[in-house]
């Protein structure tokens, strides 16, 4: 993908498809050079802000307890954790995850977030994530950008077959 060359980092996109269309989506992305990110809810364990927030997980210490807890009961699955704020990551890194998802980071927040996980963690940033942006958010050093309008606004091209 000409916009992450020189970089390390792969784009990818969302479980956010087209109801019966995922694999054809999947497919597409892959086609076009996109890396797919999951591609249901097996794959691997995702933990999101509103998860956390429905198990009360509000603090660092409600984050970490429940990043251990889902690795204990998943020790043979990835570990996916959204943090929306820098203060988040130590907690989440020495509770064991194995990716850290940095939603709605402004780009010097990833810079900072990709300097303090270093290599103890995969890195992906998601959010607001634009063409524009992307050489950008490369830059920082992250390994996977995400992006759901790979899909969602993704242009049809109308091809006819008539039959003469």
């Amino acid at each position: 993908m000409a916009l992450l060359a020189g970089s390390n980092a792969q784009l990818l996109d969302t479980r956010k498809t087209t109801p019966g269309l995922r694999v054809l989506e999947k497919y597409a992305v892959a086609r076009g050079g996109g890396w797919n990110h999951r591609l249901g809810l097996f794959d691997r364990v995702l933990l999101k802000d509103n998860h956390l927030a429905a198990s009360g997980a509000v603090d660092n210490k409600g984050l970490a307890d429940a990043v251990r807890t889902v690795g204990r009961k998943n020790p043979d699955v990835i570990i996916e954790v959204e943090v929306d704020r820098i203060d988040q990551i130590e907690a989440v890194l020495n509770a064991g995850a194995d990716v850290l998802l940095l939603d709605n980071f402004s780009l010097p927040e990833v810079a900072d977030a990709v300097a303090l996980i270093g290599e103890r963690a995969y890195i992906e940033a998601s959010g607001s994530i634009t063409p524009d942006s992307l050489a950008s958010l490369a830059a920082t050093g992250v390994d996977f950008i995400s992006c759901g309008a790979l899909i969602h606004k993704s242009v049809w091209k109308d091809i006819g077959l008539d039959w003469k």
